[in-house]
């Protein structure tokens, strides 16, 4: 189904930050580059959250994570695939290298997008 909404996890929060230009490009690429899903949103899990370490950049307003367990295919490894495809496009969109696509998790069952922008 096309990809025609987003939504936000119950229980995610986000600071003022998220909405600067920056972090509004984040989501607004995401949609746009997004692939077919099970049920055609665009999925956000997180925003903000207290560091994990440091300059971690959703405490800064500046990264969200995104679902790819809805993303069409009927395997994990499928699944994974079209997330890397929808990084790419991502990236290929932005040609920006301070806005960061990546599939991140330390197992499948984990596995997301996060997206940033890191100023450095």
């Amino acid at each position: 189904m096309k990809t025609q909404s987003i939504q936000v996890k119950a229980g995610v929060s986000f600071v003022p930050q998220h909405f600067s230009p920056e972090s509004s490009a984040i989501v607004r690429v995401l949609f746009l580059c997004a692939p077919e899903t099970q049920d055609g949103i665009l999925w956000i899990t997180e925003g903000w959250r207290p560091a994990r370490h440091q300059r971690d950049l959703h405490t800064l307003g500046l990264a969200f994570d995104v679902r790819i367990h809805n993303l069409m295919g009927s395997t994990q490894d499928a699944r994974v695939a079209q997330a890397r495809l929808w990084v790419a496009r991502c990236r290929d969109t932005h040609d920006d290298p301070r806005y960061q696509f990546e599939i991140h998790g330390a197992t499948p069952a984990q596995f997301h997008i996060h997206a940033e922008f890191d100023q450095r």
